[in-house]
């Protein structure tokens, strides 16, 4: 029997038949497998017949949930049809994030606080929006905000951003406040002094009262200054600080309230200088999983003089600024990285310092940047040097892992760009020395 379009029907008798003709040998076309398996296709393929405008609500809402997910604009999706139309207005969910840029318009913003009904809010106010409004639109919601975000708000903002914060937020756990720097990160230093750093006065007083945010887990503040009792965070996992070189702060009053969030998990602090003084030693809190400090060694010294680091912290991160050891004479600074510790005082850093069996030295481009990477376990120690701009390092890295790490017990060592001679001062005598002083010493890998 022959195949073929007449799906196995003899073709001959078949040409030019009639319409009753045609209709008598239907049945028998129909019953064939190859025309039931094409008959079924369409209900076993997804999406083949099954329109999408009949997909459950829920299901619809997932997907717009997922498409906010990424970078395209998810309102877009409301114009396709009445039906996505429907089911986005109908679903407070969707409207719980709310991304304000330069050119988010205001009907949008109402809208999202209008149909987000009373779930929490996650609010982000990029560079260049008119803060003050956006606020305002957000004040008779502000109890139920969980997250604000204000991304290089302007200073001259700042009334408006703490009057916003001076009222209670019983639902907010993550607050990121940035103002603009005076100056950008590739500022050019002049003249190597004190009085031509750049200016970072704080933008305002950051200074929570007691219950006014209960759920608070993430803080983050660049040049604004944290003046708060611990009881102000009880829940706080998180905090940030950065750029704020002068305040009216005490550093025994600003460790004093470090030593007692009780929850704390991640601290960073980078160019955050408070009022240095006579200052008992605080114990950080036994929660403590990472530090990381970033500043020039007067400051690194400070902090890490006057903390007892809790027994179970597992990342230690330390990043002195390096400037021109004699300005008056050139660029260069030959500063090794461990002088941005107190090493002569501190026994926790030393405690840490003699765990590490892994070290992992970097000199890579140190003209501008240096690290040594220590582990011992799932523990890290991060010790770097980063040239302030135009500032150029020619260290001697084996002074280093000498000061570092002769009490310890290193067992494997690797170094990077060793070839890179031009980049540092280290000679065959100064890797002699290292060896003899490293006695532990299993492997030695050099690239």
């Amino acid at each position: 029997m022959t195949t073929g379009t007449h799906y196995g029907l003899n073709p001959s008798p078949h040409h030019g038949l009639s319409g009753e003709a045609l209709s008598s040998v239907l049945p028998e076309i129909i019953k064939k497998p190859e025309i039931s398996a094409a008959n079924d296709a369409p209900n076993t393929c997804p999406n083949a017949s099954f329109p999408v405008n009949r997909l459950p609500d829920e299901l619809f809402v997932e997907v717009f949930l997922y498409v906010q997910t990424g970078d395209r604009f998810w309102p877009r999706l409301l114009v396709v049809c009445r039906r996505w139309r429907a089911v986005a207005l109908m679903s407070a969910r969707l409207w719980c994030r709310l991304d304000v840029g330069v050119r988010t318009p205001h009907a949008r913003i109402t809208a999202s606080l209008e149909n987000s009904g009373n779930l929490p809010l996650d609010v982000t106010l990029y560079r260049k929006v008119h803060v003050p409004a956006a606020l305002k639109a957000l004040t008779p919601h502000r109890a139920r905000t969980r997250t604000l975000h204000l991304v290089e708000a302007r200073r001259t903002e700042s009334p408006d951003i703490l009057a916003f914060l001076r009222a209670s937020m019983p639902a907010l756990q993550t607050l990121q406040v940035a103002f603009r720097p005076y100056i950008d990160e590739s500022y050019r230093f002049n003249q190597w002094s004190e009085e031509d750093e750049p200016d970072e006065e704080a933008a305002f007083c950051f200074s929570p009262m007691p219950d006014q945010f209960p759920s608070l887990e993430e803080l983050s503040l660049r040049a604004v200054e944290l003046r708060a009792v611990s009881v102000s965070f009880p829940r706080i996992t998180t905090l940030r600080l950065t750029d704020c070189i002068y305040t009216d702060v005490s550093l025994q009053t600003f460790l004093s309230m470090l030593s007692g969030l009780g929850e704390l998990a991640s601290l960073f602090i980078r160019r955050y200088r408070p009022i240095i003084g006579n200052s008992p030693r605080y114990n950080l809190p036994p929660t403590l999983q990472t530090l990381s400090l970033e500043d020039d060694i007067r400051w690194t010294h400070a902090y890490m003089a006057h903390l007892i680091l809790p027994p179970n912290l597992n990342k230690l991160s330390v990043t002195k600024h390096a400037v021109p050891d004699v300005p008056e004479e050139g660029l260069l600074s030959v500063q090794p990285i461990y002088t941005c510790l107190p090493l002569e005082l501190d026994r926790t850093v030393r405690a840490i310092l003699r765990d590490v069996e892994s070290v992992r030295l970097d000199l890579v481009d140190s003209y501008n940047w240096l690290s040594v990477v220590g582990t011992a376990g799932t523990r890290t120690v991060s010790l770097a040097a980063v040239a302030m701009t135009r500032c150029i390092m020619e260290p001697n890295p084996v002074h280093d892992l000498i000061v570092l790490f002769n009490e310890g017990s290193v067992t494997d060592l690797q170094i990077f760009g060793v070839g890179d001679r031009d980049e540092h001062q280290t000679t065959e005598d100064d890797w002699g020395l290292m060896l003899w002083h490293l006695w532990s010493l299993k492997r030695l890998a050099l690239t």
